[in-house]
């Protein structure tokens, strides 16, 4: 086959049904016929890439080559980026040489075509490549407004929907709105507000929506958020397309509009959100929006908080934060109950669990009862829901914002991811407020309730197995927190129910029977006193 295509291979390349033929050579051909292949090709990278055939040649040989072959089609391609972003079939070509084979000086040296002629006439040597800022900021008098002025107009004939889904035009467009004036900003925000939702699904495409969302008037805000309706709940498990919705939270002050646009879909698909990891990190935010025990604080410096203190944003961050949680709080407290005893049991979900618990008023009526029932099942010291390395911990989390009484977002906890484990054998420390339980304190150290989860475990669980509980060390812990509840009577009631087994935990040689022995001297000698 190939000693009757060679010397023909570029002609066959452009025709419909031999390109098949070349194809098939270099997905079947040994390395010496991918050099054949490459060596009649090389120079014709450009009028391949427009050819609606060729351009799976061009493809094929990026991903079967070399290095050094790889560097020289992409090479092919200097001088050429601008118009090839704008053509049909070799934007396509332009797109996978960018995002899948381009090194990080080939990147710099295609994005800069959009910034003059003179950036796609001369590159700059591997190393040497500058962004942007660099060249703005080091350039000529004057030549800061003929860069800009250039990209805009380079830019707005690329504003195209098939076009815009290219991450190079996203990188040129960051580039653009990161450097440009107030004017020149505004009107390209404009021209890309209903294009937003083919863009954000890559890194730098997420970046330019969220500068749209931070400089665009409510009115563009408004068709930014209408343009995502169709597409909330896929937004929200993308990689990088679920900051975006974590920017809206932050920024549009009509409540109204995201709740009708972007709450009432993620309701319908609530369960499928929190399931998926990224996700739940939508809900989460939602729930506790800048808690560093689920976001770490260089994401928040480096993604969201540049946004804060722009103008179009006036509404107090609590009084939207509490209006937006409105919309979701009873479809999210409801599949939470159903899903609770899942949940306590998994290292993932569990932070989303006690996040519902300390975000929603009377979450923990709705969690505590599937709970409770895990915890009044015939005790099994091998497998029990309080020797279970996460459940044991979710009640000890739930017991303790009882007896610190707090709540709210919890944002100045300690940093982490959503799946940090909490479920150690040693007493963790409980610096974080946090509540939901409709408690309220009142002038002493007692909490004034409706119904707190320490009540519902005293009255649902048998003496017998609360009892038996302290025989092993994370239910140990789990009385500990019993003992120490602020609830009135809770702690008098479970003295009166350890008094049977004070020997047995007097001489126990768990780190949980001896931290409960400690407990108990010391609540007694507060008694005394």
């Amino acid at each position: 086959m190939m000693s009757l295509i060679t010397g023909h291979i570029y002609e066959f390349a452009l025709k419909h049904d031999t390109a098949r033929i070349v194809q098939c050579c270099l997905k079947f051909g040994t390395p010496p016929h991918h050099t054949t292949i490459f060596t009649e090709l090389k120079d014709h990278v450009v009028q391949l890439s427009k050819s609606k055939y060729a351009k799976f040649a061009v493809k094929a040989m990026m991903r079967l080559g070399t290095p050094e072959q790889r560097h020289q089609l992409i090479s092919g391609l200097y001088g050429n980026v601008h118009r090839l972003a704008r053509h049909k079939e070799a934007a396509d070509v332009l797109e996978t040489a960018y995002n899948d084979y381009a090194n990080s000086s080939e990147r710099a040296n295609l994005v800069q075509e959009f910034y003059g002629r003179k950036f796609a006439l001369f590159k700059s040597k591997e190393g040497e490549e500058k962004g942007l800022g660099e060249i703005l900021g080091g350039g000529e008098v004057g030549e800061r407004e003929t860069v800009l002025e250039h990209m805009r107009e380079a830019l707005a004939k690329l504003l195209d929907k098939s076009v815009v889904r290219h991450s190079i035009v996203h990188r040129a467009l960051l580039d653009f709105l990161t450097h440009c004036d107030h004017t020149s900003r505004s009107d390209m925000i404009d021209q890309l507000k209903e294009l937003l939702v083919e863009m954000l699904h890559t890194r730098d495409g997420s970046r330019v929506t969220l500068l749209c969302l931070w400089h665009g008037t409510p009115k563009v805000r408004k068709a930014i958020v209408k343009s995502f309706k169709p597409y909330v709940r896929k937004i929200c498990v993308e990689e990088n397309g679920h900051v975006v919705m974590m920017g809206v939270f932050d920024t549009v002050d009509d409540t109204v509009l995201v709740r009708k646009h972007i709450l009432s879909e993620m309701a319908l698909g609530l369960g499928e959100l929190c399931e998926s990891p990224v996700g739940r990190r939508v809900v989460l935010y939602l729930l506790s929006p800048r808690n560093r025990r689920h976001f770490s604080s260089q994401f928040l410096r480096n993604v969201l908080e540049p946004g804060d203190g722009n103008k179009h944003t006036k509404k107090p961050r609590e009084v939207r934060h509490r209006e937006l949680l409105e919309g979701v709080a009873e479809p999210l407290l409801s599949l939470a109950r159903e899903r609770a005893s899942d949940w306590a049991r998994s290292k993932p979900h569990s932070p989303l669990l006690l996040q519902i618990a300390a975000s929603l008023p009377g979450a923990v009526a709705h969690i505590g009862a599937p709970l409770v029932e895990l915890l009044a099942a015939d005790f099994d010291p091998s497998d029990h829901f309080v020797v279970h390395p996460c459940g044991h911990w979710v009640v000890k989390r739930l017991l303790t914002s009882e007896e610190i009484g707090g709540g709210g977002e919890g944002g100045n906890g300690e940093e982490g991811g959503e799946g940090e484990e909490g479920g150690g054998e040693e007493r963790e420390n409980e610096d974080e407020k946090r509540g939901g339980s409709g408690e309220k304190e009142t002038g002493g150290d007692e909490i004034e309730k409706t119904r707190s989860f320490a009540e519902m475990i005293l009255e649902g669980v048998s003496e017998d197995n609360i009892r038996a509980w302290t025989n092993t060390n994370r239910g140990a812990f789990i009385v500990c927190s019993l003992l120490s509840s602020k609830v009135n009577g809770v702690r008098e009631k479970t003295k009166t129910i350890l008094e049977p087994a004070l020997k047995t935990i007097r001489t126990g040689t768990l780190e949980g029977q001896k931290a409960l022995w400690k407990d108990i001297n010391s609540n007694n000698n507060k008694t005394n006193h």
